[in-house]
C-alpha cells in the first residue's frame, strides 16, 4: 500500500482530479479508496481523514457516484467513523459531504447509515459542527427521512422527523430534525415525499 506520505499524497491529487475522472478510473478509484480505508487501521488517522476527503471529492462526480453507491456497505461505516470521531471540523463536512449525494441517490447508502447508527451522528454534526457541515448533515438526515421503513432510526434517538427550512448552504435547505411527540408532516415549501436532497 506504500507508506502513509505517499498514500497521503495520492489522495490529495485524488482529491484534486476526482471530478474530471472518466467512468472506468472514477471506479478503480472508489475501490482503492474504500481497500485503503479497510486497511487504514495501522496508518493513523490523518490518513483516514485524506481518504475520507478524496471520497467527497468523488460523491461530486458522477462518474463516479454509481460505484460509490454499489460499495455503499463498505463506504458509510467509514464515513459514519468519520462522523463519530470527533477529529475535526474539515473530517466532518468532509463525511457528509460525501454521504449528501450517495443517500440521494442510493436506498442502500441509507439504509447502511440507519443500521449504523448515522442518525445519532448526524444529529451530533448539526448540533456541534461547522454551518457547511451542518447544511450537508440535515440534507443526509433528509434523504434517510424519506424512506419510510428507516423512520425507526429517528424514533431510536427519541422523536420523529419534521421538515423544516434552514438558513445553511446555499439558499434554503430542507432539513430534517427531531421533534420529540410530534408525527412527521410536510412544511410549506419542502420536496415532495420521496424527492431526496443533494447541494448544488
Amino acid at each position: 500500500m506504500g507508506s502513509t506520505t505517499s498514500c497521503a499524497a495520492a489522495l490529495e491529487e485524488l482529491a484534486s482530479t476526482a471530478p474530471a475522472l472518466p467512468t472506468p478510473s472514477a471506479a478503480t478509484a472508489v475501490s482503492a479508496v474504500v481497500a485503503l480505508l479497510d486497511s487504514a487501521a495501522g496508518y493513523g488517522e490523518d490518513l483516514r481523514e485524506h481518504a475520507v476527503t478524496a471520497l467527497a471529492a468523488l460523491a461530486s462526480s458522477d462518474a463516479a457516484r454509481p460505484s460509490l453507491a454499489q460499495e455503499a456497505d463498505a463506504v458509510v461505516p467509514h464515513l459514519c467513523r468519520a462522523l463519530e470521531s470527533g477529529s475535526g471540523a474539515s473530517a466532518t463536512k468532509h463525511a457528509c459531504t460525501a454521504l449528501l449525494p450517495l443517500t440521494a441517490s442510493s436506498r442502500d447508502a441509507c439504509a447502511a447509515m440507519a443500521v449504523r447508527g448515522g442518525v445519532a451522528a448526524l444529529l451530533s454534526t448539526c448540533a456541534d459542527r461547522t454551518s457547511a457541515a451542518q447544511a450537508a448533515a440535515t440534507g443526509v438526515l433528509h434523504n434517510l427521512a424519506t424512506f419510510p421503513d428507516l423512520l425507526p432510526a429517528f424514533r431510536d434517538e427519541g422523536g420523529t422527523p419534521r421538515k423544516r427550512s434552514t438558513g445553511h448552504g446555499r439558499g434554503n435547505l430542507t432539513a430534517t430534525s427531531l421533534e420529540k411527540g410530534s408525527p412527521p408532516r410536510q412544511a410549506k415549501g419542502s420536496p415532495p415525499r420521496g424527492q431526496r436532497t443533494q447541494l448544488a
